[in-house]
């Protein structure tokens, strides 16, 4: 049995209280600091993500039609667009992204409404990213290279694709070998949602 003259010493001995802090001070007042820090960092982020997607549904974006080609407008590395599949033309089914191999459409969604075309032009051996944010309704992404100042008709072979047919946000890269042109597509899995918004844009390095 140790003597109770002696416990205090023995206790601090054990525990190493004192000669911890004096050995990393740094960690003991960090450990109280970075718990606050992070918490109010996760909670601000919750918080941001959240006002962004009410404000994506609440928007009215353009519903114009496409030009003279189903391709509505062009999108360049480092962009942002904001838009509705309302308005654009509805050439694309789910056949058509099986088909080219996009993604494999294991619950064979139609795609029967319109879909938004963008035509994205990227340098040789630069690789693009392209993000889709669709909070509002389950939509797709689909990137397909085709060159082209016409859009692919149903007798066009497409090569390569690259797409995402996932639940949530969609992402996908591309990357050639030389100056390439990819349609960037996105299409809503009901045609009921066709005037639901969405957010693509376009990283490359």
């Amino acid at each position: 049995m140790i003597p109770s003259a002696l416990l205090p010493l023995w206790l601090s001995a054990c525990t190493g209280g004192d000669d911890s802090a004096t050995r990393h001070p740094d960690l003991h007042q960090d450990s109280g600091g970075d718990a606050d820090a992070d918490a109010d960092a996760d909670s601000d982020a919750d918080s941001d993500s959240d006002t962004d997607t009410d404000a994506l549904c609440s928007e009215n974006p353009p519903t114009t039609p496409p030009g003279d080609t189903c391709v509505t407008s062009a999108i360049a590395c480092g962009q942002t667009i904001e838009a509705t599949p309302a308005g654009g033309d509805s050439d694309w089914t789910g056949a058509d992204y099986t088909a080219a191999f996009c993604f494999p459409n294991l619950d064979r969604h139609d795609y029967a409404g319109p879909e938004r075309i963008y035509a994205l032009d990227v340098p040789a051996n630069t690789t693009a990213t392209v993000t889709l944010e669709a909070p509002c309704a389950d939509m797709d992404l689909a990137v397909v290279r085709w060159e082209q100042d016409t859009c692919p008709g149903d007798a066009d072979p497409l090569t390569t694709c690259e797409g995402s047919d996932a639940e949530g946000d969609d992402q996908v890269s591309v990357s050639w070998d030389r100056d390439t042109r990819w349609l960037v597509v996105v299409d809503a899995k009901d045609a009921a949602d066709e005037e639901a918004n969405f957010r693509v844009s376009v990283a490359c390095e």
